[in-house]
């Protein structure tokens, strides 16, 4: 008997286990949360590596060689870090492998929120496609949803703005959940390096359309909804 069941409710009826669509949820928000989480690490690392760098090669360029032994040493152990950093972001993307699977765990929109509290989940695919022919096809995630929440922003609600169980806003996580159908659609590569996200020629059409319902209509096929 797992320790679940036993230690049960304070009425001493045990606890019902949680469905498996619960509990796959449950698992895809927090990989969610920490993939954002080691996404804005990177970008940070990036940042820090490029303003050592610039700060070297100014250093440099006015003959302050202390000022530049200093800023190089910094340099070389930031690069050094980032190089370890990189290789636990390739070990984790073997952990996660996405899946059809993961789309049939998705909770009904809106989850727990009320009909009308939430900005509707169609809503997130232009400004997604936008934010990626904007910076040339492909981008960080961080890159995407900064992006998308300037476009977005306005019409978030106080529930999209909400935290889940896990942390994350919810916001972000629906966002994610789009990307997933998108990439399901073929208008995003399921080929792209984890973490990245990369519009594709078909995703550029749809784009150029812009008919909104017909793309939302594809992608509800895609993934098996009508």
């Amino acid at each position: 008997m797992s320790w679940r069941i036993r230690l049960g409710s304070l009425d001493g009826q045990p606890q019902a286990p949680k469905s498996e669509a619960s509990g796959g949820l449950e698992m895809e928000e927090a990989r969610a949360s920490v993939q954002a989480a080691l996404d804005m690490v990177a970008k940070k690392l990036s940042g820090l590596l490029e303003t050592a760098r610039g700060k070297g090669a100014k250093a440099y360029a006015e003959g302050d060689s202390r000022t530049f032994q200093r800023v190089d040493r910094q340099r070389q152990a930031l690069e050094t870090f980032h190089q370890h950093f990189t290789s636990l972001l390739s070990e984790w993307g073997k952990v996660w492998r996405p899946s059809r699977a993961a789309g049939r765990l998705r909770p009904r929109e809106g989850g727990r929120a009320g009909r009308g509290e939430l900005l509707p989940a169609k809503e997130y695919v232009f400004p997604i496609l936008r934010a990626l022919q904007a910076a040339g096809g492909a981008a960080p995630l961080g890159e995407v949803l900064a992006a998308v929440e300037q476009e977005i922003g306005p019409r978030l609600t106080g529930k999209d703005r909400g935290l889940l169980s896990t942390g994350e806003v919810r916001w972000r996580n629906r966002a994610a959940w789009v990307r997933h159908d998108l990439v399901e659609a073929g208008l995003l590569s399921a080929s792209s390096p984890k973490g990245l996200w990369e519009i594709t020629d078909l995703g550029r059409q749809e784009l150029e359309r812009g008919d909104l319902e017909h793309t939302w209509q594809r992608l509800r096929r895609a993934a098996g909804r009508r």
